[in-house]
């Protein structure tokens, strides 16, 4: 979908639950609302200030997580642009803490965007393509 655009492999995402999670409910919907528990926390040592960011346990609860930044969840598009611009492979930045089917997927979406940086002059078209990817 993306040949013209895609500038990293996508080869790992870490995902990571609460260790207090239980099945995802197969049964959520998977609608246009941005779930608030989805945030892709940086690693440790990680060099991530050049991007956005706010304290991860404000956003992922039960990870024990205390002094550990995130990508500002307002940020993605913003982190795709200087992802591209300094080459920087998201995968060495960070991981994905996304307890619920509903922040699995909208995850997987905003990890498409991630690898895959475009004019975005036709945003439709490109965030149907970031859709298909996750749901695939």
């Amino acid at each position: 979908m993306f040949d013209a655009w895609a500038w990293c492999a996508s080869d790992v995402l870490e995902w990571r639950r609460p260790a207090t999670s239980r099945l995802l409910d197969k049964s959520m919907v998977i609608d246009a609302q941005n779930p608030g528990e989805l945030v892709f926390v940086f690693r440790e040592g990680a060099d991530s200030t050049f991007l956005p960011r706010e304290l991860a346990r404000f956003h992922a609860k039960g990870y024990g997580l205390e002094e550990e930044w995130a990508l500002a969840p307002y940020a993605i598009d913003d982190a795709t642009d200087l992802l591209y611009e300094r080459r920087v492979a998201p995968s060495t930045l960070f991981w994905m803490a996304a307890p619920s089917l509903r922040a699995l997927v909208w995850g997987l979406h905003d990890w498409a965007h991630f690898h895959n940086h475009g004019p975005f002059d036709e945003p439709a078209l490109t965030e149907l393509a970031c859709d298909f990817v996750a749901l695939s």
